[in-house]
């Protein structure tokens, strides 16, 4: 079966073709002219292919698109697309716009959040601008052209069945390289946060986006939860408690300025938009905790409790359990908060608690992931998608 693989957010869809092929299904994977940023360079993740080092591989093409138009005229790439491939897998709103370059061959998209779960869905809503109407419209005709829809996200699921598309909807939850992330960590980064943060008792990452002004948003975080339990924590343990946060998203100086309103300047580490081997180095730390997103209605493992969990780092995050029961499978050891007085309690818990016992709560965190999210056990389920839809 031979795959291709256009729309690489967050270096998805490179990570799927080097999974496929590994299983033996013959995939490649086309760079759209637009991905050439952050997390959407297959080198990020194996820098061994970097195009000053090894180059990349053979079955990793450029898509450049700007020649493309939906109906009137089709590039040769997407001509030689629909012609010698059997099924092709596209993600996010680039690749869901890019279903309409062919006509022939069925299409599985692999949704990524609101592309799926609101640009479709303002179509008719009052207060949208004509560009935004065009671009919902376009979402729309490409989800009926695809076959399958697969997702791993609530909010998705029911804007599909608003869609009328529940038939195409297919629940999985994305997998994780949790065999070998571990082997992916900048050792010399992770040397030195050992020797920075060893004199704590616990440090509790925020690298997640920094988005809270509209709760409404499938973007929202809930930062601001973690920054008011945080704020309760240091009072009561001081400077033996730490927090590190990534200054990325879109509420960057609201929150900036909110630390700052609450004095806990001396107790705040801020870092850029870490590269994958800097992330994982510091997911990777002895002490510490990772705090993802904390809106309830969006409690599913997305990529950062992915990432943390493969390297076994303790997790506290808004979970549906219900959800991610479909999604994984039983047992999530993730501690679950919604709100700044759970979070506070799962921190509390997770500092009064002694290393020995923490140890064992990062051992189990990784076990689950190994059985769970690991993509040697949830890779069989999507293969099987593709065999499907082409053989439709």
């Amino acid at each position: 079966m031979r795959v291709a693989l256009i729309g690489n957010m967050g270096n998805n869809l490179y990570r799927l073709g080097k999974w496929l092929r590994e299983a033996g299904v013959d995939a490649h994977l086309y760079l759209l002219r637009q991905e050439r940023g952050n997390r959407c360079l297959p080198e990020e993740i194996d820098p061994h292919i970097a195009p000053d080092a090894g180059g990349y591989p053979d079955w990793i093409h450029q898509y450049d698109d700007r020649s493309q138009t939906w109906f009137l005229r089709r590039s040769r790439v997407a001509r030689d697309i629909d012609a010698q491939f059997d099924v092709l897998v596209t993600m996010g709103a680039r690749g869901l716009v890019a279903v309409m370059h062919f006509r022939r061959i069925p299409i599985l998209h692999w949704s990524s959040g609101s592309e799926v779960s609101e640009y479709p869905l303002w179509l008719f809503a009052r207060g949208t601008s004509l560009r935004w109407r065009v671009v919902s419209l376009q979402m729309r005709r490409a989800l009926q052209r695809v076959r399958l829809v697969v997702t791993g996200f609530e909010p998705e699921v029911e804007a599909l069945r608003r869609l009328g598309l529940e038939r195409k909807t297919r629940i999985w939850g994305g997998p994780e390289d949790v065999r070998d992330n571990l082997a992916r960590i900048d050792t010399d980064l992770a040397d030195r946060l050992r020797r920075r943060y060893e004199p704590y008792r616990r440090v509790f990452l925020w690298l997640s986006r920094l988005n809270f002004a509209d709760r409404s948003r499938p973007v929202y975080k809930g930062p601001e939860i973690f920054l008011d339990a945080f704020e309760r924590l240091a009072g009561r343990w001081g400077h033996e408690v730490r927090a590190v946060i990534g200054t990325h998203g879109d509420d960057v100086d609201a929150f900036v300025q909110r630390v700052q309103q609450k004095h806990l300047g001396d107790t705040i580490d801020f870092v850029p938009h870490l590269p994958y081997a800097e992330l994982l180095a510091y997911l990777a730390l002895p002490r510490a905790v990772v705090v993802d997103n904390l809106a309830k209605e969006y409690g599913v493992l997305a990529g950062m409790a992915r990432d943390a969990l493969s390297v076994g780092a303790v997790t506290v995050k808004a979970l549906d359990r219900d959800f991610v029961r479909k999604c994984h499978g039983e047992g999530c050891p993730i501690l679950d908060a919604e709100d700044a007085e759970t979070c506070y309690q799962a921190m509390n818990r997770l500092v009064e608690m002694d290393d020995a016992a923490f140890g064992r709560l990062q051992d189990a965190h990784r076990a689950w992931a190994m059985e769970h999210i690991d993509y040697h056990n949830r890779l069989p389920w999507f293969i099987e998608r593709l065999e499907e839809i082409a053989a439709a």
